[in-house]
């Protein structure tokens, strides 16, 4: 794939998935139009800064992105993520595919559970779609993944952008 369209379709995944929002909350709109009086339109929150994630070696670092170009994900691509969103994570998983995850904001997390309600299923096909950088999956290929990735993704995901719950936030801190 072309580097410049690489960047080009990272750079609109956040307008794609206001797009989305913005089809999801029209939608809402004419069925409680058609059923009820209109509701007002939620607040928006501040976005948060992550953590990043313990550094790597260099040797190790190289031999990521030169396996990373050989799928197909170019070294600029992923500088540029990395630039944009601060952290991201390779998990080269067993059967020869690697997913390159960064970490979703309050924002975007807020729209993706706006878009998908309360359907569990949904909410992971969004947030692998929104967070997963390489490759760029949608809800046919999330489909096509093997049994369990899903969701494992999905955790690691959540794990990277604090999206963990409580109890396990509380046994990774350290008392003073």
């Amino acid at each position: 794939m072309n580097k410049n369209i690489e960047v080009v379709e990272e750079l609109d995944a956040e307008a794609a998935l206001a797009k989305k929002l913005d089809a999801a909350r029209k939608e809402r709109e004419e069925e409680r139009a058609a059923q009820a009086p209109k509701e007002a339109a939620p607040v928006e929150t501040p976005e948060t800064q992550q953590d990043p994630v313990p550094m790597m070696g260099l040797d190790e670092k190289e031999l990521l992105y030169e396996g990373l170009e050989k799928m197909g994900c170019s070294r600029n691509y992923l500088v540029k993520m990395k630039e944009r969103h601060g952290t991201i994570i390779v998990y080269p998983h067993e059967d020869g595919n690697w997913f390159v995850i960064r970490p979703l904001k309050v924002k975007e997390m807020k729209m993706i559970r706006e878009i998908v309600e309360n359907d569990a299923e949904k909410l992971n096909k969004e947030i692998l779609e929104s967070a997963v950088v390489f490759p760029k999956l949608t809800e046919e290929t999330v489909n096509e993944l093997p049994a369990g990735l899903p969701d494992l993704l999905v955790n690691m995901i959540s794990r990277l952008s604090a999206f963990i719950p409580v109890e396990l936030a509380f046994t990774l801190s350290k008392e003073l």
